[in-house]
């Protein structure tokens, strides 16, 4: 198993003993599919997305693997927003789609298998956009006839939002 961290710190992929990439986020479509092609070089049986601001909780990997054998894109539909910003309460919330894309998967923690990515060539993210990473590959992949598992299994994704730079700060992310 490779972890592959794409980004401008190899500093942070070398102490975890990742594969580095070096490529920004701006777009970030162009960052995630620079990742998939690294990915395709290893030839895994399957690729799954994790943001720099994303946790996953234990048994991800586990839950969403064993929907393989039948689904293409396995992944949630709703996930957890930290804010944690010093001297400020701490906030949780829950969040999901909007009902129009209930059958999407979110962003991070989406496993794609590699029939998936080889029937479409490994070309997941429209690269021709700087916005909505998550919506134009969704509409995408629509095209395509996947099959699509949203896992209902007791495990979890977190973003977490700080003081620091995100595309998405928590303020944003709460008013989608």
């Amino acid at each position: 198993d490779e972890v592959i961290a794409i980004g401008t710190e190899k500093r942070v992929a070398e102490d975890v003993g990742a594969v580095f990439v070096r490529q920004s986020n701006l777009t970030l479509n162009q960052k995630y599919q620079t990742g998939l092609m690294k990915a395709r070089e290893f030839n895994p049986d399957a690729v799954m997305l994790c943001g720099s601001d994303d946790f996953l909780t234990p048994g991800w990997v586990k839950a969403a693997c064993k929907y393989m054998d039948n689904y293409e894109l396995v992944g949630k539909n709703r996930w957890y927003c930290l804010r944690a910003v010093p001297k400020q309460k701490v906030e949780m919330i829950e969040i999901g789609y909007r009902p129009i894309r209930q059958n999407e998967p979110i962003g991070t923690g989406r496993v794609f298998s590699k029939k998936l990515l080889d029937r479409l060539g490994w070309l997941i993210f429209p690269t021709n956009t700087s916005r909505s990473c998550d919506f134009f590959s969704c509409l995408y992949l629509s095209q395509f006839n996947i099959k699509i598992k949203i896992m209902d299994d007791n495990v979890h994704l977190v973003c977490i939002k700080g003081p620091w730079q995100a595309l998405s700060d928590y303020d944003r992310i709460v008013n989608l």
